[in-house]
């Protein structure tokens, strides 16, 4: 029913009724996890919050996922200086606000922003 093709060492086809089947592709790797953490996975983009002010990057400054510094890999992004966040709640969590910036929500330290 099923035979190899020609050339089959080089390449592992089936032939039926002169189709060819290719073989599937490998899965493609994952991004890397950090301490037991896929990071990728918890950056999501969601739907615009409600805006409660407006900042200002005084000087470039870490996007981060959560308001921790002594952490490297919960940064997602930089705010480079004069780009503009939006404030989504009112509270500030160890000198950080709750922002949304490109889409995706995160931690800016407040010291670093001036509002508009």
């Amino acid at each position: 029913m099923f035979a190899e093709t020609p050339g089959a060492e080089e390449k592992s086809s089936l032939a039926y009724e002169n189709s060819y089947i290719e073989p599937p592709e490998p899965p493609k790797a994952k991004e890397p996890e950090r301490d037991g953490v896929d990071v990728a996975s918890q950056i999501k983009e969601e739907p615009k919050s409600t805006v409660i002010k407006t900042f200002k990057a005084k000087t470039n400054v870490n996007f981060r996922l959560t308001p921790d510094t002594s952490r490297t890999d919960n940064i997602i992004g930089v705010l480079k200086m004069g780009e503009k966040v939006s404030q989504i709640d009112n509270a500030v969590k160890n000198g950080f606000i709750h922002v949304e910036y490109e889409n995706k929500k995160g931690y800016i330290q407040l010291m670093f922003l001036e509002e508009v």
